[in-house]
């Protein structure tokens, strides 16, 4: 029995201290690897609640609320562009009012000047036979020497001496007459003028000119024609600004939209509604990882591998992570992976390009 014991005793210490020299060689034999070996990653299972994940969903919802804020904004300078349009065709159908009013003027005017011009003649014409009778004297020497001769008596010649200072008090009745028809047909003039002028600024697209007075009763219509151009050019003002803002805020809206489905098409923005197998890799191992490079798994973290996969793209983004063996803070990047074997990404460690020892 005591033999039995003791030899019991000695096979466990054996078993033990085995054991123990396993455990320790195999402990040096990660310390080793670690040290001289560049291919091996930490597998990381992405998901909706991870901190990586979690980031990505709130820049994500970020660039939504922008999205709808810039598509609010681009609601009002379309409608503000209707609006501009809108005041456009008012201020063109006003303009178009104002133009045909003062078409209708200048042919009412060119009408008067025409029947001043006529009755200007006809003055001129009666004055011009008036002075000539004036000027010779007739009226006057024909009564002197008819009454010299004693052929009409004293009132007679009264009565044509009277006649001839009426005759001379008419004429200067016409030229009075004549000056104030000259003076109607240049302010005629002027008015045609001016008004012509206005029709032709009205249907230019230049800014209105400085505009020559004319009468009181044109104020009103050049004030009409005023606002309406000023309407029609404040309106194409405000319509050019809402279109280029219409512009802006389509290229805005343009470039979220792409930033939202860049971010969705990544990795982590995959992993937001479904699960993603990354790999960790820090920056000394970065050039095992290519794209392609098949990945292997081992049941003891560097001994009895198979392969589990192949590298996928690089997700874009420097992160940091804890050190599988030594426990320190080390910095890398995280490569996607398409696993054939779930249940690698749950290992510690998985490896790049061919397993450690080859087994």
């Amino acid at each position: 029995m005591l033999k039995a014991v003791s030899g019991l005793y000695k096979y466990s210490a054996f078993v033990l201290l085995s054991v123990l020299f396993s455990a320790f060689c195999f402990y040096g034999l990660m310390i080793v690897y670690f040290l001289v070996s560049d291919g091996w990653g930490a597998p990381v299972t992405l998901s909706k609640g991870h901190e990586l994940v979690v980031r990505a969903e709130r820049e994500i919802s970020d660039l939504r609320v922008n999205l709808n804020l810039v598509g609010q904004r681009l609601s009002e300078a379309e409608l503000e562009a209707a609006k501009a349009e809108r005041a456009i065709e008012d201020a063109r159908v006003l303009i178009s009012y104002v133009a045909n009013t003062i078409d209708q003027e200048v042919l009412t005017r060119e009408a008067a000047r025409k029947t001043i011009q006529v009755n200007l003649k006809r003055i001129e014409k009666v004055k011009k036979a008036f002075d000539k009778s004036v000027e010779s004297g007739v009226l006057t020497e024909n009564l002197d020497e008819l009454f010299a001769k004693r052929l009409i008596n004293r009132k007679s010649y009264s009565a044509g001496t009277l006649g001839a200072l009426e005759a001379e008090q008419r004429l200067a009745g016409l030229a009075g007459e004549l000056d104030r028809a000259r003076d109607e047909a240049a302010n005629f003039e002027s008015m045609i003028a001016m008004l012509k002028s206005l029709s032709a600024q009205l249907a230019s697209d230049a800014p209105l000119s400085t505009i020559t007075g004319s009468s009181a009763d044109l104020v009103l219509l050049t004030k009409q024609a005023v606002d309406a151009r000023s309407a029609l050019d404040q309106s194409q003002v405000q319509l050019a600004s809402a279109q280029s803002r219409q512009k802006l805020l389509g290229q805005s809206k343009a470039l979220i939209e792409w930033q939202i489905g860049e971010q969705l098409a990544t990795p982590l923005g995959r992993a937001i509604t479904s699960r993603i197998d990354v790999v960790f890799v820090p920056y000394s191992n970065s050039h095992s990882f290519a794209p392609g490079t098949p990945l292997y798994s081992c049941s003891l973290s560097i001994l009895l591998c198979h392969e589990a996969g192949k590298v996928g793209q690089p997700i874009p983004g420097e992160v940091s992570a804890v050190h599988p063996f030594f426990g320190k803070p080390i910095r890398g990047v995280f490569v996607e992976t398409q696993l054939d074997d779930p249940d690698a990404a749950s290992e510690e460690i998985i490896h790049a390009e061919r397993p450690p020892f080859f087994f």
